[in-house]
């Protein structure tokens, strides 16, 4: 599958530089305009410094400091209601992860990536998530689990 960005500009937060690089990495070679940092605090400033909007945010669900639940929040807070299609993918490597609740304001648009990943299921849970129809809710996912 070939995939192309369209120069759509994506928040990467994770506290491991790996991850954080790797996702980087990957997004950029497919043509996407990538904002990265290591924790929730950062990635506040640097959206809200943003040129123009953030079409999608992949998270750490667990990070010091702020989890990715709670930065779904303070995102939606701080860029709503410029940037009301912004989308959400939360991520982590526990079976189990503590999530909270992402919910906001009947904002339900986030999707679950489960690390580790290959860099193909990375882009191909950022392209269903950028896809979907913004009036949809989003139910959460596995990797493999095709969107309704």
């Amino acid at each position: 599958m070939s995939y192309t960005g369209r120069a759509q500009t994506i928040l990467v937060v994770d506290d491991e530089s790996v991850v954080r690089n790797l996702c980087t990495v990957v997004l950029t070679n497919a043509g996407y305009k990538v904002i990265s940092a290591e924790d929730g605090c950062l990635a506040l400033q640097m959206c809200k410094a943003a040129p123009g909007p953030v079409h999608l945010a992949l998270l750490d669900v667990r990070m010091p400091r702020m989890s990715g639940p709670q930065l779904i929040v303070e995102l939606l807070d701080c860029l709503v209601p410029g940037n009301l299609d912004i989308r959400f993918i939360l991520m982590s490597g526990y079976t189990d992860p503590d999530m909270g609740d992402p919910a906001h304001r009947n904002h339900r648009r986030y999707s679950f990536l489960r690390k580790p990943f290959t860099a193909s299921v990375l882009l191909d849970a950022v392209r269903r998530e950028l896809d979907v129809n913004h009036s949809n809710t989003a139910p959460e996912l596995s990797p493999t689990e095709p969107r309704q």
